[in-house]
């Protein structure tokens, strides 16, 4: 055989999936196979320190020469990222002095010079200080100037170790060993805006579709989660994910979690409290800190948030694929793809209606018979097909349910979902589990679901779940208006209340990717401004509606099993966070889901504040989930904070603020604030160094700080968002006393002690002080600023009253900031209110 013969051998055994035995062995054996998003214990097991992640990459010519964007996700814990063997960022710092930046979304920018065509190698040096190492989460993609190939989930290698070597190329960048090697571990896979290799080559469409609130692009979604189109009745949800070959969408239903309403509380654990305190007020934190973990706190069972399923469809037959374009109108609240493939122009429309309790999809195309696809519904684990797929004619049914777990422990929700088919046209079969169908003009899925968060009953007996079947007709596309008017009508009625514009001139015709990638290189674009502040009031009309459970850690969209946090109610801000939009943005409704929250927690909480503290009244601490538990959990650090339950009032008040209804005040938000106000003026005590009234023992949210002899503690009496909060408590209850002519002996004791508590200190270097003593922050640049509660949300600080304190407080962000605060995205969002006050 010859030379070229041999070349032409090795590249048809390439594209066919295959390699000539010898021809090609440059990777060593130490190089794994390694998920991308997720932790690489999977593959290395416990391992913390140095490893390298490796991706192969694959580029046209028209992306030579250009300057890209790398999306490397969220790193645990620091990181510094190669292409084509330079250094293009890190963030974080790494031994000999290592600084985490866990959960910051890694953008880079990837040089003009660097981009070739072909074979091109992404290589990111990472060092775990403790627990999941790697790329854990967040968007992997590589941004050009015609789209995004999606990164995520295909074929990464990873090494343990350190050596600066592994950055190069293991054999000449220009050989064709590289070529054939980036193809053997390509890490583009499925649908991306470039998919060599294999894959369905994609072309954009160049207008921007109709609408006025819309996000736009023209690149699939494919296996990126973050990139999905997210659609929501306030508890039913579904991510728009994959592209014209694969489409999926990711389902959920706001009831499944695991694990059960169990009892946590630590029975007597109120005889340690005084001993606690003493040990605090004579500076002994470190014992009082180990005294109160082993009596008071209880084990972080809280469990999962879970997704519900996933609906895949394949269309086969699909090569090339032109004028690709998929959309979110906010308006409309309808998720939509187009693409023209053989000369078929292929439309998909998604919506998630409150008004009729589905998800409804539907696919149709602009010829007849054209629709041939595969369906099949399916969960990760936990969930199967209840019963036989049944068909008649142009109809198919099937129910899918289970019930959440953690693995085989910690048995949770029952769910149901229920899956209508309609075609107009066509052959429908049963084919693997599944539904096959062929030659259609159009057809329509609806689905319902329901499930029971506590565990009682078998998914068969779930009393909101309805037959799908009832709500479709036998004409797909009548069927779909009819379900999308209704829709469309309801979403408008709280959606357009209100209207932004923010001036500059219009680029709505430039997809929403390629918009934002020209903010973080210094472009004005106020008008995406305004769009997003109308994607935020989206997501809480989508995930927040009467009668539902309000929006968690990631609203009501998750495709997890076990999800960061849980996705769970965490207290300390982030609940709260969620419905800082409720009133001030006119979505009073939606508020409605976090006072049911509220006073299930003060149902609960009220054995809570027995127990752990002695006192009458209710308490809850940092984090909750679908239960309303209210014990603390975990660590001191982050769990011994009873502040939770206390900064939720707050929205109560705010609610009357807007609405000026008193019934409300006095029937749902009075009994809260009142129970709420008996249990903290039983908890604060007098500190014998000064004599003002002080809170505690608690931790200042996730933070800690170092003592005298350089130990770490976390625990304090009279932290600084202790004190801002209790004060805004009682002067909400105050004010909602005199609002409702209440003026009795529990309202004397609450004006009386709101006069005789400690307020927040100034440090010697013009700060708000976070503990009540000036102890050294172990990280000055910590995501949360609590002791800055008084400026927002809270009312306490104004530049026209209380001028030293405003002063503090920006010197407190400005030190913040320099010391790599506001890393976090809601971090961010927080800062910007901050700003907002100052003026």
């Amino acid at each position: 055989m010859s030379i070229s013969s041999k070349i032409v051998a090795l590249i048809l055994a390439c594209l066919v999936g295959g390699f000539a035995p010898g021809v090609l062995s440059v990777e060593p054996d130490d190089w794994q196979l390694i998920p991308v998003p997720g932790r690489w214990e999977s593959v290395f097991g416990e391992h913390d320190g140095f490893a390298w992640l490796r991706a192969y990459v694959v580029l046209p010519s028209m992306w030579a020469g250009q300057e890209l964007i790398l999306h490397a996700g969220r790193i645990d814990d620091a990181d510094e990222t190669y292409f084509n063997g330079r250094k293009v960022g890190g963030v974080g710092k790494l031994p000999p002095a290592p600084k985490s930046a866990w959960n910051v979304d890694r953008i880079y920018t990837i040089p003009a010079e660097l981009v070739r065509e072909g074979a091109n190698l992404i290589c990111i040096r990472i060092y775990d200080t403790g627990g999941a190492g790697g790329i854990t989460s967040g968007t992997v993609s590589l941004e050009g100037p015609t789209g995004f190939i999606d990164l995520a989930g295909g074929t990464w290698l990873g090494r343990k170790g350190d050596d600066l070597k592994w950055k190069d190329w293991p054999v000449p960048s220009d050989s064709l060993h590289a070529t054939l090697l980036a193809r053997k571990y390509l890490a583009t896979q499925g649908d991306g805006a470039i998919a060599p290799g294999g894959g369905i080559v994609v072309s954009e469409h160049t207008q921007r579709p109709e609408g006025d609130q819309l996000l736009w692009y023209r690149s699939p979604a494919g296996k990126t989660w973050t990139r999905g189109l997210p659609v929501g009745n306030g508890r039913l949800g579904a991510m728009v994910l994959g592209g014209p070959g694969h489409w999926k969408l990711q389902l959920n239903e706001d009831g499944i979690w695991a694990g059960t309403p169990a009892d946590r509380v630590r029975h007597g654990a109120h005889q340690y409290l005084d001993k606690a305190r003493n040990l605090i007020f004579d500076g002994e934190v470190v014992e009082a800190q180990k005294l109160l973990q082993k009596q008071f706190m209880s084990a972080r069972w809280t469990r999962s948030y879970q997704t519900l399923a996933d609906l895949e469809v394949h269309q086969s037959g699909l090569n090339e694929v032109s004028n690709y374009r998929r959309w979110l109108d906010l308006d409309e609240a309808q998720a939509t793809e187009e693409f023209t493939t053989n000369g078929i122009a292929y439309r998909r429309r998604v919506i998630s209606s409150h008004s009729d309790e589905c998800v409804a999809a539907i696919l149709d195309a602009n010829q007849p018979g054209s629709i041939s696809i595969d369906v099949g519904i399916s969960r990760e684990t936990g969930g199967a097909l209840l019963e036989p797929i049944r068909i008649d004619k142009n109809h198919a049914w099937m129910r899918f349910g289970g019930q959440a777990s953690h693995g085989d422990k910690f048995p949770g929700a029952h769910f149901e979902c229920q899956l209508s088919i309609v075609a107009r046209g066509g052959l429908l079969r049963m084919v693997d589990g599944g539904v096959s169908l062929r030659g259609a003009d159009s057809v329509l899925f609806v689905i319902t679901a329901d499930s029971d968060p506590e565990g009682q009953f078998e998914a068969q007996k779930l009393t909101r779940l309805h037959a799908a079947g009832v709500l479709t007709g036998p004409s797909p596309t009548e069927s779909y208006e009819r379900l999308r008017q209704r829709q469309s009508a309801d979403h408008r009625s709280l959606m357009q209340r209100v209207s932004l514009s923010l001036g500059g001139e219009s680029k709505r015709s430039i997809p929403t990717d390629l918009r934002l990638s020209r903010i973080r290189q210094g472009e004005q674009d106020p008008d995406l401004v305004a769009t997003f502040f109308q994607f935020g009031r989206y997501l809480l009309i989508s995930s927040s509606r009467p009668g539902c459970l309000p929006a968690n850690l990631q609203g009501i969209w998750s495709h997890h099993i076990s999800a960061p946090w849980n996705s769970d109610y965490h207290t300390n801000i982030n609940l709260q966070m969620n419905y800082w939009p409720a009133e001030m943005t006119n979505l009073a409704e939606c508020h409605e889901p976090l006072f049911d929250f509220i006073e299930a927690l003060m149902a609960r909480g009220a054995q809570t504040a027995q127990e752990l503290y002695d006192a009458p009244g209710w308490v809850a601490h940092h984090t909750s989930d679908v239960h309303a538990f209210t014990v603390p959990i975990g660590r001191t650090v982050w769990g011994l904070w009873p502040l939770g339950g206390a900064w939720l009032c707050r929205h109560l008040w705010e609610h009357y603020q807007y609405g000026g209804d008193e019934e409300f005040l006095r029937d749902r938000a009075w009994p809260v604030l009142r129970g709420a106000s008996e249990f903290f003026l039983a908890y604060l005590v007098e500190d014998p160094r000064t004599g003002k009234l002080v809170s505690g023992p608690s931790s200042s949210p996730e933070n800690a700080y170092r003592t005298p002899d350089g130990q770490v503690a976390d625990v304090g009496m009279g932290n600084a968002m202790d004190q801002e909060i209790i004060w805004d408590l009682f002067t909400i209850t105050l004010a909602s006393a005199e609002v409702l002519g209440i003026d009795d002996e529990m309202v004397s004791r609450i004006r009386v002690s709101r006069d005789q508590m400690a307020r927040p200190k100034i440090g010697t270097d013009g700060r708000i002080l976070e503990w009540s003593r000036p102890w050294q922050e172990v990280e000055p640049g910590h995501r949360h600023m609590s002791h800055l509660y008084a400026l927002y949300p809270g009312e306490e600080w104004t530049p026209e009253q209380t001028p030293e304190s405003i002063t503090a407080a920006r010197r407190s962000i400005e030190f913040r900031l320099a010391n790599g605060g506001g890393h976090t995205g809601w971090s961010r969002a927080w800062l910007l209110n901050f700003f907002a006050r100052l003026g």
